[in-house]
């Protein structure tokens, strides 16, 4: 099974794409201390409300309170919409956020710039994590020769040697989870031969 976050419809790929998730999320965090504001004002009209004595008065203070109720409630509704959405309902992060991740982590893979292996391994070692969250095996995400390479010497490829960077490290391993400098690797190779 192939993952492929271009087979989803339209308002999934608008709701993968379109939003800068990371700002969305502190917007929507700094609107719940706006809420903490207001719902601190109405703890004090509520206080008022013992101290008034004259029934408009009064009157036009629970119904200033109930607005207020009925605004902080219809704000959190849409906070909770919004969360509900992109992070799930549950403890567990929902899955058009894993997807996005996994998306992310690939476009850095498939775009390395060949210049550190460390760095390589770092996001393959982040997408193999991110896989088995959403159900993908590193095998699913990633095609041998889909990674940008410096030239692969051909007594390495079986090693297996995924990428080699412009200093000489590669990326080594069936689970792509070490990088050696390619004479390690080739003295490795020589010893298996043995």
């Amino acid at each position: 099974m192939e993952w492929n976050p271009t087979d989803k419809p339209a308002e999934h790929k608008e709701s993968f794409f379109g939003v800068k998730l990371y700002e969305k999320i502190q917007d929507e965090i700094a609107g719940i201390g706006d809420i903490e504001d207001i719902l601190g004002e109405l703890a004090e009209g509520i206080v008022a409300l013992e101290k008034t004595d004259e029934p408009e008065a009064f009157h036009q203070l629970v119904m200033d309170c109930k607005v207020t109720a009925e605004s902080c409630a219809e704000i959190l509704a849409e906070k909770r919409s919004f969360f509900s959405f992109y992070l799930g309902e549950s403890d567990a992060i929902n899955q058009i956020v894993l997807e996005r991740d996994l998306n992310m982590t690939m476009c850095q893979i498939l775009k390395w710039d060949k210049i550190d292996a460390r760095e390589l391994h770092k996001s393959v070692k982040n997408l193999t994590e991110l896989g088995k969250r959403s159900g993908f095996s590193l095998r699913d995400l990633i095609k041998a020769g889909q990674i940008p390479s410096e030239h692969i010497p051909e007594e390495i490829l079986r090693y297996p040697t995924w990428a080699v960077d412009r200093r000489g490290y590669c990326l080594v391993g069936t689970e792509m989870d070490r990088v050696m400098h390619l004479d390690e690797t080739i003295d490795e190779m020589e010893e298996r031969r043995k």
